[in-house]
């Protein structure tokens, strides 16, 4: 296993524009460190300033590269240790000819079964067969494990989606024949079914399906308690969505539907309770609610009316000046009102339901402007998906309906696992401590994560933590060191030079997810082992830190904070504070020759200052001009979503579309597919001699095999093929806003395509179309889930001010420019080392006079 430390690429160049390949460690976009090296004890760690976190993403997408290796490992199952029942992976070691082996996760030494027995070879130390494991090649394997090892036992039916919208945002969904399309197309990946479920301000309405294709609509008027008054397979289409343009026909001419697509409150929540019964239902056993809401939700509890009265009673005058300027207000605003959302969202997670929550604004029947922004209070309704592993995505303006169809469609096809429960274990010295992310709440020292649907952007941040209670015995064989690539470990003391006990010199983690596959419904279990090398040097930290999964955790962390009550003022200057701590430990133990006058940065945290300003001037955590609804949302992006969406909210992304509009461009080529080698695929062939019971490699197409010959090839390897070349990344200052220019500054939610008024009319028309080529554009939509489409901006234009809120090295009313944030923090930094001077004279004066008197 390759453990050797190095400084990991930024977030946005890894999953844009990198080919990561597996060669005995996960891949880092499935597992990573914040730090590339592991301080050996917890007083380094302590000192350092620098947080130790996991960033853990199990079902990450990965189109273009090698697919992770099933192993069908029925009847056994797969080798385990006894002790900590960790994973058979790449840093064990074999002894006693094969007999047993040693796990290096708790160094406990395990009895190899007479049915999984094979020699070891005398040369490698390996088991013959070793080609053929890819357990013992792979950081990440996915095992196909028998139901009866497993106390869990997996679903058997169909995944099932039911989709429930309210009467105003039907009119985004109803009159697309293309969105049809695409949903069936997206259901039949999983092969899975699809109800619908309309609300409106009184009640809800069913439309069962029969045999004969006879559409009813049911109408339920008890919205307090709802219920299903037909059986759920009435309800639910099969994925080819036979009678779904009857049925849109038939509510379009529906009386009702002409008068509550124009009312504002609707049941949405009832209509969640119905969709969950469906879902509950013995023949369906869970699956995902998509609903779709466009104003303040009404019951099923008084939780409703508690939401408009609360929005009421802090907005008398219709101004905002009354929040803006009480604190104690503001974070009231951004508190859940009621604890009914959250124990909703629990009840789904123990049924096995996801919901994911898309808050439209609807346009007005038969006009194209949108409604007044309304007022959802997300502070409340984000504590709902959380709770149960969903997703919120906001769409503000409500007259995007294309970006609306991409987050629907997108919420579909993400969905990689089911029944899903996650695991981090640890090698000894090291625990995992606080879980942050969308799940249902666990308690425990070392809890399993439940969430019952996990897709592409599932993640969770883990922090770690140093326990070395006593010695750490390490086993002589994991000691030894071979020729081959599978053995990363190496000689070292385990103890520091204080005697304070230490970790072993290589350090271990392992994420195993226990799920049922929706394609076949098997229950499979997925492991990634991710291994990195121990140190006692302070300097070694500094080098190999990893400023992005660092800045990510430091932006959950914060998100958590606001989210537990604290103070928005605190929250900012505590993650100003901990980057000056952070500086303050380099200078003085690593860079303390260096010219007082000078702010000396780490290589590997170049970018933490820029992030840093960029997060405390996002919405989520700046002082004015933010909205409590948005505010709300933008800590929800920073508490759920992945990493490089994270990163991309503090520091946007800002693209020239003037070079793109010329011809003969190659920005938004496509990237040729390389020349693969030969085909492998990982199965159980079930031989009838013990020795031939682990999986072998035989004949087929789904992954490729690394050859020697197609390694360098594939080392030199930037962009992933079929994919479009993006266009280089600019400064966010208005000195690049030119007349003559077009730009588009995207934030992973918002996006703006600001046009020049030199700009000619024909690339004027152009830029209004899309801004970037069409396979840009397209690649940005799936490297940032919930995403608008692009809004144009000018001089003046009503927008502009939003749009020069993303441009975060300007200087503004609420935040210092960059240049003069750098400055900030060199004063605070030789504040702190003045400070640090002054008191250790004092405690040698102090001692020098102890030693005088006594």
């Amino acid at each position: 296993m390759q453990v050797e430390a190095h400084c990991l690429p930024i977030s946005m160049r890894e999953a844009a524009d990198t080919f990561q390949v597996d060669r005995g460690n996960a891949r880092p976009r499935f597992i990573r460190w914040t730090v590339g090296s592991v301080p050996q004890t917890p007083d380094l760690a302590r000192s350092s300033g620098i947080p130790l976190a996991l960033y853990i993403a199990p079902f990450a997408d990965a189109p273009d590269e090698e697919p992770l290796p099933v192993v069908d490992t029925r009847p056994l199952g797969p080798l385990r240790c006894s002790r900590c029942h960790a994973y058979v992976n790449v840093g064990i070691r074999y002894a006693d000819g094969g007999r047993s082996f040693v796990c290096n996760l708790c160094h406990h030494l395990n009895t190899v079964d007479v049915e999984r027995f094979v020699p070891i070879d005398p040369v490698t130390q390996l088991p013959s067969d070793y080609r053929n494991r890819a357990d013992l090649q792979y950081g990440s394997v996915e095992y196909i494990v028998p139901e009866d090892m497993y106390c869990e036992r997996g679903r058997t039916s169909a995944p099932a989606f039911v989709l429930v919208v309210d009467a105003p945002s039907l009119s985004a969904i109803a009159p697309y024949t293309t969105l049809r399309e695409m949903l069936s197309e997206s259901l039949r990946v999983h092969q899975a079914q699809l109800a619908l479920i309309v609300t409106s301000s009184s009640c809800l309405h069913l439309f069962p399906v029969h045999p004969s294709g006879i559409i009813q609509e049911i109408v339920v008027p008890d919205t307090q308690e709802p219920f299903l008054p037909v059986p759920p397979t009435q309800l639910l289409q099969s994925s080819d969505l036979e009678h779904w343009t009857a049925m849109m026909d038939y509510i379009q001419r529906s009386t009702w539907y002409a008068t509550e697509a124009s009312l504002h409150g609707s049941h949405i929540l009832a209509g969640v309770i119905a969709a969950a019964e469906l879902l509950r239902s013995p023949s369906v056993g869970g699956g995902k609610i998509l609903a779709v809401c466009s104003g303040l939700p009404l019951g099923p509890q008084p939780a409703g009316l508690a939401l408009r009265n609360r929005w009421l009673e802090n907005d008398e005058t219709a101004s905002h000046r009354k929040w803006k300027t009480s604190v104690e207000r503001e974070r009231w605003l951004i508190q859940p009102v009621t604890e009914a959302f959250a124990r909703l969202g629990e009840r789904l997670a123990d049924a096995q339901i996801v919901l994911d929550l898309f808050l439209f604004p609807s346009v007005f029947p038969g006009t194209s402007n949108a409604r007044p922004t309304p007022y959802f209070d997300i502070a409340s309704l984000r504590t709902l998906p959380e709770n149960c592993g969903g997703t919120l995505y906001y769409h503000q303006h409500g007259i995007d309906i294309a970006a609306l169809h991409r987050d629907l469609l997108h919420s579909i096809r993400a969905v990689s696992a089911l029944e899903a429960i996650l695991r981090v274990r640890c090698s000894p010295g090291i625990t995992t401590g606080e879980h942050l992310g969308s799940f249902r709440p666990t308690t425990g020292d070392r809890p399993d994560i439940c969430i019952p649907v996990m897709g592409t952007n599932t993640n969770l941040f883990v922090a770690i933590r140093h326990d070395v209670q006593e010695g750490i015995v390490l086993h002589p064989l994991l000691h030894q060191r071979t020729d081959t690539a599978a053995d990363a470990s190496n000689a070292a003391l385990f103890s520091s030079s204080s005697g304070e006990m230490s970790l072993a010199p290589t350090v271990y983690v392992q994420v195993a997810v226990l799920f049922t596959n929706p394609g076949d419904r098997t229950r499979r279990v997925r492991v990634h082992t991710l291994a990195a090398p121990g140190t006692s040097l302070l300097s070694q930290l500094f080098r190999t830190v990893d400023v992005t999964t660092l800045m990510g955790w430091l932006a959950r962390r914060a998100s958590a904070s606001v989210h537990s009550g604290t103070l928005l003022s605190k929250v900012r200057d505590h993650l100003t504070e901990q980057l000056v701590e952070v500086l303050f430990v380099y200078r003085r133990y690593c860079a303390s020759r260096s010219s007082p006058g000078q702010l000396i940065l780490p290589e590997a945290l170049k970018v933490a200052p820029l992030y840093t300003l960029g997060l405390l001037k996002s919405a989520a955590f700046r002082a004015e001009n933010v909205l409590p609804d948005e505010r709300a949302y933008r800590l929800h992006l920073y508490a759920t979503r992945p990493l490089v969406c994270a990163l991309v909210s503090m520091h946007p992304l800002m693209f020239s579309c003037h070079d793109s509009m010329e011809q003969g461009t190659s920005v938004g080529a496509r990237v040729p597919g390389g020349t693969g080698g030969p085909q492998q695929h990982w199965q159980y062939t079930g031989g009838s001699s013990p020795s031939s019971s682990y999986p072998k490699a035989t004949a087929g197409t789904t992954r490729s095999a690394r050859s020697t010959d197609t390694m360098e090839y594939e080392e030199e390897r930037s962009v992933p093929d079929g994919e479009a070349l993006l266009p280089p990344l600019e400064a966010l200052t208005s000195e690049r806003l030119v007349p003559d220019s077009a730009w588009l500054v995207l934030d992973g939610w918002q996006c703006f395509l600001w046009i020049g008024e030199q700009v000619d009319t024909l690339q004027r028309r152009h830029a209004a179309l899309a801004g970037l080529p069409l396979p840009v554009l397209e690649r940005l939509y799936r490297l940032f889930p919930g995403i608008a489409s692009p809004e144009i901006v000018h001089r003046q234009a009503p927008a502009e001010q939003v749009f020069r809120h993303l441009l975060i090295e300007d200087r503004a009313s609420y935040a210092p420019s960059y240049i003069e944030y750098l400055v900030t923090l060199h004063k605070l930094v030789q504040r702190k080392l003045a400070s640090n001077e002054a008191e250790k004279q004092h405690r040698m004066l102090a001692e020098w006079e102890w030693a005088h008197t006594y």
